[in-house]
């Protein structure tokens, strides 16, 4: 069953299975300015589906290249990591877990495979398809799509990493 962002489950947090679209953008450890996902359009246990604007002000702009900005390919790829690694794994372990204790885990990219397509310019906006591929032992493997507003194939990439509990983090 996919959870579409507008379905509205129980405000219940520790409920299961699965975690709501809301509350997995809440558990999302990357904050402004490092946070490249808006909305998560749809989640369930093999797929994530969500979009992000790239804004004007975005503070990579100013040197990348000012006569005629383009968002780098590395921040590209950070987006499509925070939707397939980070998104996937925080509603997985949701599956197994409760919200407080999904709350001390990060995820930590380890692997990719990468292809940029087209550039993505200032007021884009992303949508962002990402397929699980492998989960085991926290280990999350996936193949993840960017696409433009004008629905060209922006980026493809295969990613891996590993969910790990972060000293610190808040529970």
């Amino acid at each position: 069953m996919s959870i579409l962002a507008e379905d509205h489950l129980s405000s219940d947090h520790d409920r299961r299975p699965g975690l709501s679209a809301s509350d997995v953008m809440e558990l999302m450890p990357q904050k402004y300015p490092f946070r490249y996902v808006d909305a998560i359009r749809e989640i369930d246990e093999s797929h994530v589906v969500a979009q992000y604007t790239f804004k004007d002000d975005e503070w990579f702009y100013k040197g990348h290249f000012p006569d005629g900005a383009v968002t780098p390919g590395v921040i590209l790829l950070e987006a499509m990591a925070q939707v397939g690694l980070v998104l996937q794994g925080l509603y997985l372990l949701g599956l197994h877990l409760t919200f407080e204790q999904i709350k001390r885990y990060r995820a930590v990219f380890t692997e990719a495979q990468a292809e940029w397509l087209e550039p993505v310019r200032p007021g884009e906006t992303v949508v962002i398809t990402s397929q699980l591929k492998a989960w085991r032992h926290q280990r999350i493997r996936a193949v993840v799509r960017m696409v433009d507003s004008q629905e060209r194939i922006v980026a493809v990439a295969q990613i891996a990493g590993k969910g790990i509990e972060w000293p610190n983090a808040s529970s």
